[in-house]
């Protein structure tokens, strides 16, 4: 056999090729999840040491030419022949590290276990990148086997259960995933083609797998935050929960459908629960078969851990532990599932008794010989139609969808305030809320459109229904589908609590929150006002960004971005009432992990299971200053649904380029704080809590409009090659403003002929 040899540490100091590019391959089962996890949360925190993360599946790269760059693009990624995914690979690689190394970054990290055992994917592309003179450097982590067997079966075999029929014991499941136990199957090719590129970690003896990636990569291990740590081990009683659940289940079983309520359960009574689960795991036996197996692959990985200095994968006798269920922490789980559903089967069968002595009341009233009117009950008489003056032309829409049924018990309606991590907020409720007393209303996952076209007196003059250019038509149906949706639902989730979200809610007048709270009040027992407060100056900074990104405005007065907290907050109290609005500072240095959505769920005692990624991340200063620019001298604000959809693609592209943070200069500021001091003070009396902020000046702060006009060489080389030479206009160079806003316009035009041709 071939001899090979493997690093003792990553060559990251090279002066014939200073720029590296660090492929990430796993194996799966070694902290894989967790060093993403912490790369995707660091971005910038990345940048700013040099460094590129491009993610999973390349979805942060600098430039998106293919649809599978997205997170969780593998299947279709490698549901493609290899020659074309390798062309693919080559392509956007190719590009995107050009791109990242003329940005000045050192390094860019892809990180991927998917390519372990199939590096014939991308092989080909790496070797084409390092011809090109891209530094290539392939790090991968091994484990003693019999670890991994019992760790990705509990993973893959369990809880994750990714294969069709009834759950399979250890022998079974490991018949079928041997060859992915073997190491040297996903390292032989690696090695052979980068003989010299190619590092090999025991994960065994690394304490934090994560700090020892990031010292490997020469990278601040001091940001390593330990709850980014994800697919922790399980407790016996949850492992046996989801065991039981996916065992139940004849397709593929991934961790959301365990949150669903159980339907049709076949379970056997006359086994205890240790023995049912200890059938299933792998015996001292089995594991030991599997050390016999895998020897010469052990052996071939020692031998590379040896050249390495690192310590060999052992041999000795694993110490298993016992999987023992605690029954009564079992039976108190099994109690509280058993009274929800009870509860849901009670809440159903009136329903359905509901609706059957309604239907024969229609077949009474409809008969011929029965002319009599019914008497209606007053719970079910017609409203005032005043109090659902809800914008729409048609009094249908008041007369059939008033709800009808019962009131729930409480609905929470969080309202911003706008920049206060809304966006996060909105989409973890809306796609990873499993808290069973909880409903967040799928009417959308940003509620404000919709709440806003229902209840504001004219909702044709809501932004975004004046950007997606809606008609009075289409508005009304709108409307009508909104209210469809909400009686629906209101039907479907007779849940504790209910949840809407959305910052534009607040642009509501007193008389149109008085329609929106009647409409809640025919429906809820109890109704709660949340929203979180942001100190001015920061507001000021992300509310222009923000802006700029939606071409709401191109003007640079800032006196137009203070936020006026008592308008926006006193009619909310006098509306609802003091006692049922509660305020919040927004602080994320406060907040549980400086998130957002984490303080929300723990103040209002939500469940969620997982963080999102921050998200409406904000612009450098540089990309700012072109957008500022674009809107100015090129296109102001994008009107209709394509315009809006290319100005996003535009934003996106533009949000690559520089990494100095926009900081308005504080002598500009305080003079707009100073005539507001009335209105901070009021807020800071209704939120108990100081607003004051840090106003020590900075390097290239923004003094001025004309600071925002003054683009660096730099930059421009980077919007350039964002355009490509063939997109630039002759005689284009960017020396004055207008012709920046040209290059801009430039690049907007590519975007908008990508955008056609993938729709054509």
């Amino acid at each position: 056999m071939k001899k090979i040899t493997t690093l003792t540490s990553l060559d990251l100091t090279s002066a014939h090729n200073p720029f590296r590019l660090v492929f990430h391959i796993g194996a799966g089962k070694t902290g894989t999840s967790s060093i993403q996890q912490m790369l995707k949360n660091q971005r910038e925190q990345l940048k700013a040491q040099g460094v590129w993360y491009l993610g999973e599946m390349l979805e942060h790269a600098p430039l998106m030419k293919f649809s599978w760059q997205r997170r969780g693009g593998q299947a279709e990624f490698f549901d493609a022949s290899v020659v074309t995914r390798q062309a693919e690979l080559k392509d956007v690689l190719n590009l995107a590290l050009i791109d990242i190394r003329n940005q000045g970054f050192r390094m860019a990290i892809w990180s991927n276990e998917w390519f372990f055992p199939r590096s014939d994917y991308a092989i080909n592309a790496f070797a084409q990148l390092q011809q090109s003179g891209i530094g290539i450097q392939i790090l991968a982590y091994v484990r003693r086997h019999d670890v991994w067997a019992r760790s990705a079966y509990v993973q893959w075999g369990l809880k994750h259960k990714g294969y069709l029929g009834p759950i399979r014991s250890f022998p079974q499941w490991y018949e079928r995933w041997k060859e992915k136990g073997c190491f040297m199957f996903g390292l032989q090719p690696w090695l052979e083609r980068f003989p010299n590129a190619v590092l090999v970690r025991n994960f065994d003896c690394v304490e934090d797998v994560v700090v020892d990636f990031y010292q490997l990569l020469g990278l601040n291990e001091q940001q390593v935050l330990s709850f980014y740590h994800v697919n922790t081990t399980l407790a016996p009683e949850e492992l046996l929960l989801r065991t039981l659940f996916n065992n139940q289940v004849q397709e593929a079983s991934p961790s959301p459908l365990f949150q669903k309520a159980l339907t049709g359960v076949n379970i056997d009574y006359n086994q205890t629960l240790d023995d049912w689960l200890g059938q299933l795991m792998p015996t001292r036996d089995a594991l030991e078969q599997v050390l016999q197996e895998t020897q010469l692959d052990r052996q071939a990985v020692n031998a590379l851990l040896k050249q390495s200095g690192q310590p060999p994968l052992v041999e000795s006798e694993l110490n298993i532990p016992p999987m023992t269920v605690d029954p009564s922490k079992m039976l108190a789980v099994l109690a509280q599932i058993t009274m929800w559903q009870a509860r849901q089967i009670t809440e159903l069968k009136d329903r359905v008794n509901d609706l059957a002595g309604k239907l024969a009341t229609t077949c009474d009233t409809a008969a011929p010989k029965q002319q009599a009117a019914v008497k209606v009950s007053p719970e079910l008489q017609q409203p005032d139609p005043e109090k659902y003056n809800a914008h729409t032309k048609s009094n249908e829409i008041r007369q059939d969808k008033i709800w009808r049924g019962k009131k729930l018990n409480s609905v929470i309606i969080h309202v911003g305030m706008q920049k206060t991590g809304s966006t996060a907020l909105q989409q973890v409720l809306y796609h990873n809320l499993v808290d069973p007393n909880c409903f967040y209303s799928h009417i959308d996952e940003n509620h404000s459109v919709r709440i806003c076209s229902l209840f504001s007196d004219a909702p044709e003059k809501f932004p975004v229904n004046q950007r997606l250019a809606r008609t009075s038509t289409e508005i009304d149906q709108l409307n009508r589908e909104t209210l469809r949706q909400l009686d629906e639902e209101l039907a479907d989730n007779p849940r504790k609590t209910w949840l809407f979200s959305g910052e534009g809610i607040g642009s509501l007048k007193k008389p149109e929150l008085e329609k929106f709270r009647h409409f809640l009040a025919d429906r809820f027992e109890n109704i709660m006002i949340v929203a979180y407060v942001r100190p001015p100056r920061s507001f000021m900074q992300s509310v222009f960004q923000q802006q700029l990104k939606g071409g709401v405005d191109n003007r640079f007065n800032l006196e137009t971005k203070y936020p006026r907290y008592r308008r926006l907050f006193e009619k909310f109290d006098q509306v609802y009432g003091c006692e049922q609005v509660q305020l919040w500072k927004f602080d994320p240095a406060a907040f549980p992990y400086s998130d957002v959505v984490q303080d929300f769920c723990r103040r209002l005692n939500i469940y969620i299971p997982v963080t999102p990624q921050k998200v409406n991340e904000s612009l450098s200063k540089q990309a700012t200053q072109l957008l500022y620019i674009y809107r100015r001298f090129g296109q102001a604000t994008p009107i209709g649904r394509e315009a809006v959809r290319i100005n996003q693609r535009l934003v996106d592209a533009l949000w690559n380029i520089g990494t100095d943070k926009l900081r308005f200069a504080p002598e500009w500021v305080q003079p707009i704080l100073d005539a507001h001091r009335e209105d901070i003070e009021w807020m800071e009396a209704r939120l108990g809590s100081s607003l004051e902020e840090d106003m020590t000046p900075s390097a290239g702060d923004i003094q001025r409009d004309a600071d925002l006009l003054q683009v660096e060489p730099e930059t421009l080389d980077a919007l350039k090659a964002l355009i490509g030479d063939n997109a630039v206009s002759d005689g284009i160079k960017g020396d004055t403003p207008e012709e920046v806003a040209r290059l801009v316009g430039c690049l907007y035009t590519k975007i908008a002929k990508q955008v056609n041709q993938t729709r054509k």
